[in-house]
């Protein structure tokens, strides 16, 4: 019985840590999706600005959308799903310019 009540806990707190580590690397962006997270905007136009999240949802000009990078890409896709927008990026002045290709240079706020 005591043997069985160890077990139960062991396996308890295994599963405890698996879900603990995958909220961590779904809500905490690691490496080159970590420098997206955050409000951009666009200098030539007023009031232009794309918010990305950590959970990988988006506001693109206040559309809400989510994103991802994939094969070294930033694929936006809009919430109904009939939109996607996929386009190559380049970070400047220490992550704080963004150039999307095809949509200019962005600018970090903060």
């Amino acid at each position: 019985m005591n043997m069985k009540r160890h077990t139960v806990l062991l396996i308890g707190i295994i599963v405890v840590i698996v879900i603990v580590v995958f909220l961590i690397a779904r809500y905490v962006p690691f490496g080159e999706r970590a420098k997206f997270v955050g409000t951009w905007y666009q200098p030539e136009f007023y009031g232009r600005a794309m918010t990305f999240y950590s959970d990988g949802s988006c506001s693109d000009f206040g559309w809400p959308g989510t994103w991802e990078i994939r094969d070294g890409k930033l694929i936006i896709t809009a919430m109904d799903g009939t939109s996607i927008a996929r386009w190559n990026y380049s970070f400047s002045d220490n992550g704080r310019e963004l150039t999307l290709s095809g949509r200019g240079t962005w600018i970090k706020w903060g």
